[in-house]
């Protein structure tokens, strides 16, 4: 099978991809626009945050990207990119990606996901490191079970539960990148390479992302 596909410097997703946003082909200023690189050319509106060659840098205080939509929903999803954080984030939580219902941030030195802001799964304590440049990647079923891969790693326990009974509700906002709507939680860093899809990548697919991608950071 023809897992990944790769141009010179852009991967092509495979099937399910709901959103791909390669930052580091960008130059935008804060206050500007730029439209993701898949099937539906998503219009992100960028708050505070700008993007350089080396990703979009948000600055743990109020920067966002709103990609104008909640399509993640209650559907079974992978999130997977590239993050450099300088420190946890605005409140310590920076937010990685977040539609109100299924979240996924950085805290303390570790990943965690939710799809209800109650149950919460999470990678290995002390997975995570400031200020170096990681992969990481979360898989959620459509009853919210979840798991974690760091640098094409498993990171904590398998198949851990985001949704106390296993009934998913869509999201109450538009999937935003790097903070949650009301701009409270601001991630604190680089990301780069975002994407999310609608099914579970297997393990093979997101290592061999992270090994085709990890020269370019």
């Amino acid at each position: 099978m023809d897992i990944l596909k790769f141009t010179r410097r852009r991967y092509i997703p495979p099937y399910g991809n709901l959103l791909y946003l390669p930052m580091r082909e960008l130059y935008i200023s804060p206050g500007g626009t730029y439209k993701s690189k898949d099937s539906y050319s998503r219009t992100v509106t960028v708050t505070g945050s700008y993007i350089t060659g080396k990703g979009a840098f948000l600055d743990g205080v109020d920067d966002l990207h709103n990609t104008g939509s909640d399509f993640i929903g209650t559907s079974a999803c992978t999130i997977m990119g590239w993050i450099y954080p300088t420190g946890w984030g605005e409140g310590g939580e920076g937010r990685i990606i977040d539609n109100g219902r299924f979240i996924f941030y950085a805290i303390n030195a570790k990943l965690v996901a939710t799809s209800e802001v109650v149950t919460f799964a999470t990678s290995a304590v002390g997975s995570l490191s400031l200020n170096i440049c990681q992969h990481v990647a979360v898989t959620r079923t459509s009853t919210g079970v979840a798991n974690f891969l760091i640098n094409g790693v498993i990171s904590g326990n398998t198949n851990q539960n985001t949704d106390a009974d296993g009934t998913l509700v869509g999201g109450i906002t538009n999937v935003f990148v790097g903070n949650k709507a009301d701009g409270s939680r601001t991630f604190a860093g680089t990301i780069d390479d975002l994407l999310v899809f609608s099914r579970v990548l297997s393990v093979q697919e997101i290592q061999a992302h992270y090994l085709a991608t990890k020269g370019w950071h």
